[in-house]
């Protein structure tokens, strides 16, 4: 079962011209505005929150991530989206006092897995899991 399920694209809503939907991964990072950056961190950061508020935080622990991919293009880069759900999930998890830091001491790695196509529901699902032998 996944600890995390975030949607990988990002709809801007706008009052006089439609929506815009794009894909949230590095290529998006690099161009985009600093306003609609911090829209959208804090738009992951809300999700992030709502999928753990119930659980006990236990911010004393080293852990590592595994992120799975259901992609609706088979043409997408996948790393450029394992880097920007990853740097949203840490900085919401640190944000939250879910985990101490994000860095190497208790952050040990990330795992990555492209899992499959899903047109309907693209997504990545995300696991902690807590290291208890280092």
């Amino acid at each position: 079962m996944p600890f995390l399920t975030l949607p990988i694209y990002y709809t801007q809503t706008f009052k006089t011209k439609p929506s815009k939907t794009f894909l949230v991964g590095m290529n998006w990072y690099r161009n985009v505005n600093p306003y609609l950056n911090n829209e959208v961190k804090k738009h992951y950061s809300d999700l992030i929150y709502a999928q753990l508020k119930e659980l006990p935080t236990k911010p004393e622990f080293k852990y590592r991530l595994t992120i799975k991919l259901y992609y609706s293009n088979p043409s997408c880069d996948g790393s450029n989206i394992f880097a920007m759900m990853e740097k949203f999930t840490l900085d919401a998890l640190q944000k939250l006092n879910w985990v101490k830091q994000d860095n190497v001491k208790y952050h040990l790695g990330t795992t990555t897995k492209v899992v499959e196509q899903d047109k309907n529901n693209p997504r990545v699902e995300i696991e902690l899991e807590e290291v208890t032998n280092k």
